[in-house]
């Protein structure tokens, strides 16, 4: 068995990120679209765990921070020695700077 011992951590903005997810696609396509959707990202954030560099630096928002895009969403990410923790998890329109506190968020 090959399993890897990266791992992946929510901090709690991404753990509300994805809950918030959830109750969305519930509403708009149904239980079974939403776990559907989560279960992909729970596999993708996984991929990163274990291949942390296939994102990009986002050193723009954050020193250190990286970032992949899983379907309409945008994950951000910091490389740790454990794997990785998962900062957000953000819907690709949303206005990225302002979510993260800085100047020149609209």
């Amino acid at each position: 068995m090959n399993e890897s011992l990266n791992v992946y951590r929510l901090s709690v903005a991404a753990a509300k990120d994805i809950n918030d997810i959830y109750d969305y696609s519930i509403d708009r396509f149904g239980e079974q679209q939403a776990v559907r959707y989560l279960a992909g990202l729970d596999e993708r954030l996984s991929y990163l765990a274990d291949r942390p560099e296939a994102g990009r630096t986002r050193d723009e928002v954050r020193k250190g921070l990286m970032s992949f895009v899983y379907e309409k969403h945008v994950v951000f990410y910091r490389m740790m020695k454990y794997g990785i923790r998962i900062v957000r998890v953000l819907h690709a329109s949303m206005d990225i700077p302002k979510q993260f506190g800085l100047k020149g968020g609209s």
